[in-house]
């Protein structure tokens, strides 16, 4: 059986310090794989029954002890409960220990609304020294066969630095561990400066491994370069998310990533003019034909799970609604403008930490067309 990617969504907060001389709050995360006795009865040698994951939170700020409110009012860690509306593993209070230089921390928690649901945990007490907590991820299917590799969405080696706020990059972070292949292969090694992309993928592919990685080593060249990403790090959805994430802005998140997924790889030269055409119409016919058209957003959102053309509304609902706003901003401006210019603001202030939501988009938009068009 192919494994499932687990989501390790976990996410420690940490406070901004108070002084330059004051060490930075640092989290490390370990995970250990546990794997099964060898099955005599089977080609398979080992099982990955669950992984155990520990969390040394260390160089937390001290706490003020005359003024500062009790610790139930400071969040210690969160885990999102759904990722994008997928439930995630849901961990409750006694399914994670925790200590510090004094022994065992107690930790409590409650959850937010349901919609953009979070679990936070509270310490009893305020911590005292580097906080360690312990906890344990069963895997639904996760069946290693020998010759065992690690990868996750930072790659398949130790990262010195990454982009990104920590707790976001490990909360939305992928993490395969089997027998994993790797284009290209695992002996080569990328030149200094050079940027790194890999693909990964387990057993056999139905098709040319090598041509599709190498069309989406270039479609990710040409999407990083599109938002001005061309020397760190670029995770290619970061620049369709809005902040602070709700579910209700969805239709953007999926809506963007589905629009530039070739439109700005056409602009680069990655792919040619008759597959833009080809995708275009593709993505417009399976609009149409879903029976989605002409649906409410929020009516989409709260029927999410009943039909598969409720998943898939986002990715059309967004994708159509945004050819729509490209044709209206061009004919505003006289041609002089474009979807590009309002998609590449939200990023800006996406990567500004500054609030980006759906009123923001429609506050851009605005300033393009003028509010009577909006």
């Amino acid at each position: 059986m192919a494994p499932t990617l687990l989501h390790l969504l976990l996410a420690a907060l940490a406070a901004t310090t108070s002084a330059l001389t004051t060490p930075l709050p640092r989290i490390q995360v370990t995970l250990t794989p546990e794997f099964s006795a060898p099955n005599t009865t089977t080609t398979t040698t080992t099982t990955i029954t669950a992984l155990d994951i520990t969390l040394h939170l260390s160089h937390l700020p001290q706490p003020n002890t005359t003024s500062r409110p009790p610790p139930s009012h400071y969040p210690l860690l969160q885990l999102d409960l759904n990722h994008g509306l997928t439930p995630t593993q849901q961990y409750n209070d006694t399914s994670l220990s925790a200590s510090d230089t004094l022994g065992p921390l107690p930790l409590t928690h409650t959850d937010s609304n349901a919609t953009d649901a979070q679990r936070t945990w509270f310490a009893s007490r305020n911590p005292h020294g580097p906080v360690l907590v312990q906890f344990r991820a069963v895997p639904r299917v996760w069946v290693v066969p020998e010759g065992v590799r690690v990868a996750s969405s930072l790659g398949d080696r130790v990262r010195e630095t990454v982009v990104g706020v920590p707790g976001r990059m490990l909360a939305k972070a992928y993490f395969a561990v089997g027998a994993l292949r790797r284009w290209p292969g695992w002996e080569v090694e990328v030149g200094e400066g050079e940027r790194e992309f890999y693909v990964y993928w387990l057993g056999e592919l139905p098709y040319d491994s090598e041509r599709m990685a190498g069309i989406a080593k270039d479609m990710h060249g040409a999407i990083a370069s599109f938002f001005g990403d061309v020397d760190t790090p670029f995770r290619i959805h970061e620049y369709a998310l809005m902040s602070p994430a709700r579910q209700y802005d969805m239709w953007y998140r999926e809506g963007v990533a589905q629009f530039y997924a070739v439109v700005a790889p056409f602009a680069a030269g990655a792919v040619d003019k008759s597959y833009l055409i080809r995708w275009l119409n593709n993505n417009a016919q399976s609009y149409y034909t879903s029976g989605m058209a002409g649906k409410t957003w929020q009516s989409i959102i709260d029927n999410y799970w009943t039909s598969t053309q409720n998943v898939k509304a986002p990715y059309g609902t967004g994708f159509v609604y945004l050819a729509q706003v490209q044709g209206l901003i061009a004919k505003a401006t006289n041609g002089t403008k474009d979807l590009d210019d309002l998609t590449l603001e939200l990023y800006r202030r996406f990567v500004a930490h500054e609030k980006v939501q759906t009123d923001e988009f429609l506050e851009v938009l605005s300033g393009l067309v003028g509010s009577e068009a909006v």
